[in-house]
């Protein structure tokens, strides 16, 4: 059957002159409906999970994920796609991938629509949903520092936030000598080059 792919997400194209081209509509449907079900939702991927193939093998890096209310990180990990058929692959409600052939119900992230022959994936749509960056603003003033030092717990369990911006009381942004990410919650921003401070500072992080 000759099949033509629109757009990024893989809609297929039958060519109607050949037999059985209702088939790749039902898997149309079932793709619109994955989409559906977790634009719906409010559970995300907020980093990673990049996409490879190799044979029938497919194979996501490492991520965060807000699903099911719940902030989780995916692991690198790899599925493996039953031959000459259509599946679907996606974070079940535990973070689990599962490849299948249907629609899951529940909470659920789709990660990849993916077509295989015998041998080999010959199609990979990816259907990562990813979320809007999230951030986490603070004031603070001298008496928040430890030599110099201001320990943040920021929250948006993030092991290396997209930027650290810090504004003195004169609303000028200020460059910190070091900042350190000690885990996925917390940075330390060394401030001491600029002694005591006055006022009110900010500090804003984007994840």
């Amino acid at each position: 059957m000759t099949i033509q792919y629109a757009g990024d997400i893989k809609i297929r194209v039958p060519d109607k002159s050949t037999l059985n081209w209702d088939i790749p509509l039902g898997h149309n449907w079932r793709l619109i409906a994955i989409l559906l079900g977790a634009l719906r939702s409010s559970n995300r991927v907020q980093t990673g999970l990049e996409l490879s193939f190799s044979g029938l093998a497919l194979t996501w890096g490492s991520g965060d994920v807000e699903l099911a209310s719940t902030a989780l990180h995916v692991a690198t990990g790899s599925i493996n796609a039953t031959p000459s058929t259509v599946q679907f692959v996606y974070l079940d409600n535990t973070g689990t991938a599962q490849i299948n052939e249907d629609v899951p119900v529940g909470d659920f992230i789709p990660i990849a629509m993916i077509e295989s022959n015998a041998t080999q994936i010959t199609s990979l749509a990816d259907l990562r949903p990813f979320g809007a960056r999230q951030s986490s603003s603070h004031s603070f003033d001298n008496s928040d520092l430890t030599a110099g030092v201001l320990t943040f717990n920021h929250g948006l369990d993030v092991d290396y936030p997209a930027s650290v911006t810090i504004y003195s009381d004169t609303k000028k942004i200020v460059e910190a000598s070091e900042i350190t990410s000690v885990d996925s919650n917390t940075i330390v921003v060394d401030l001491a080059a600029y002694g005591a401070i006055t006022g009110t500072w900010h500090i804003s992080i984007r994840s």
